[in-house]
């Protein structure tokens, strides 16, 4: 693992957390045309689980988890 690049270990972590948060993840970082490499900076939407809510009511609660990491996440 100390081979990896921090840009390596950063994209590694995103797939991650896409594959898990799916729909509820959503990468904030800018796009822009010079293809600068930008450190995570991400969305992540939390929602009580249906399994604790009580049955046949609906949960009106959720919250958006927002982290921005410095360039050399995740050594910090």
């Amino acid at each position: 693992m100390a081979s990896e690049s921090y840009k390596e270990r950063q994209d590694d972590e995103l797939q991650a957390l896409h594959a898990i948060f799916m729909s509820d993840f959503k990468d904030l970082r800018q796009k822009d045309a010079w293809k600068v490499n930008r450190p995570p900076h991400v969305s992540l939407t939390l929602k009580p689980q249906e399994s604790f809510g009580h049955h046949g009511q609906e949960t009106y609660v959720q919250l958006d988890l927002i982290f921005k990491c410095p360039p050399t996440y995740p050594d910090v």
